[in-house]
């Protein structure tokens, strides 16, 4: 498991309209339910319509569906929240939102595809807080850390790597690290060592890594790094 999931370029991310915290939350929520679907459907019964929605993969799944949140949806169409332009963020409301996507049952989720989250989104000030928690500043809203600067994406992925590693595979990190202290120290370090994408940096991609690897499951993690953080920072 790398310390830091990083590699390749820096494409723009757009949404600059959209208030930081729903972009944070517009990720987490895109990639909760594309786990789900991916994890409940299988690859037979995947047919042009689940594809149109969630796209012809599990890495390319969660753009779609971030780009259906960070908009203004209306009508009969809609799938999922509403967080576009003039809308802020139920921070209570997004983490439960989030942690029942993380802990549903492919049978709940059958019956609720968006998953219980339309509410989490409402029409204020950019930068106001409904709910009296605390406003985004680039942070992961499952508190995992800031992903406003390069530095602070490499420490919040990597310490989030390490929190995984010992969670996955024990015995293999206690070797490699010694204790989940190491591994945090070890990042620090490296982290604080010199610029840690000095071919680009994309903190909404950066945001959708985080994510990722905080939803990936222990055999995912082993195997290759989520696609999206290769597009958050090039080293």
């Amino acid at each position: 498991m790398a310390m830091m999931a990083c590699g390749g370029g820096s494409p723009s991310g757009g949404t600059a309209a959209v208030d930081p915290a729903s972009l944070d939350f517009c990720i987490h929520w895109g990639n909760g339910v594309c786990r789900l679907a991916y994890l409940c459907v299988s690859a037979a019964s995947q047919d042009a319509a689940f594809h149109a929605r969630y796209g012809s993969s599990m890495d390319d799944c969660w753009q779609g569906l971030q780009k259906l949140c960070t908009s203004n949806q209306s009508g009969a169409q809609t799938f999922g929240p509403s967080c576009g332009p003039g809308k802020v963020v139920n921070q209570t409301s997004a983490m439960t939102c989030t942690d029942n996507l993380d802990s549903e049952s492919c049978v709940d989720w059958m019956n609720a595809q968006a998953g219980n989250c339309n509410g989490v989104c409402a029409a204020g000030s950019a930068g106001s807080v409904p709910d009296g928690g605390a406003a985004s500043d680039g942070s992961s809203s499952q508190g995992t850390g800031s992903v406003a600067t390069p530095t602070a994406f490499c420490n919040t992925e990597s310490n989030l790597n390490c929190d995984r590693a010992f969670e996955c595979d024990p015995a293999g990190a206690a070797l490699a690290f010694g204790n989940l202290a190491g591994c945090k120290g070890l990042t620090a370090t490296l982290c604080g060592s010199g610029d840690p994408c000095p071919n680009g940096f994309d903190a909404n991609f950066a945001a959708g890594c985080v994510a990722a690897t905080k939803a990936a499951t222990c055999q995912e993690l082993m195997g290759r790094t989520p696609a999206v953080c290769t597009s958050a920072c090039g080293m």
